[in-house]
């Protein structure tokens, strides 16, 4: 019995350490890493393709998910003269 009850400390510590362990990679993803970002005013006839193409990204559908995001739109139509914060480092 006291051998059991050893084994189960043992292991009750081996577990939580094992947790925390798996638990770090998830917690540890790129948020602290700073995005640089300029100003892009719409001009008539811009598109988020267009800026895409115009910005090169490799993923020009995560940049315009990304550009959808960080400027709040909830349509692919632009606004003339509207502002756009554009990520460089995506």
């Amino acid at each position: 019995m006291k051998n059991f009850i050893k084994l189960f400390v043992i292991m009750y510590f081996l577990s939580g350490f094992v947790i925390n362990f798996v638990k770090q990679p998830l917690n540890s993803n790129n948020s602290d890493q700073e995005i640089t970002t300029i100003q892009y005013k719409i001009r008539s006839g811009d598109t988020l393709w267009d800026i895409a193409d115009n910005f090169n990204p490799s993923n020009k559908e995560n940049f315009i998910n990304e550009l959808m995001i960080i400027n709040n739109l909830d349509s692919y139509l632009l606004e003339v003269n509207k502002i756009l914060v554009i990520p460089i480092n995506i």
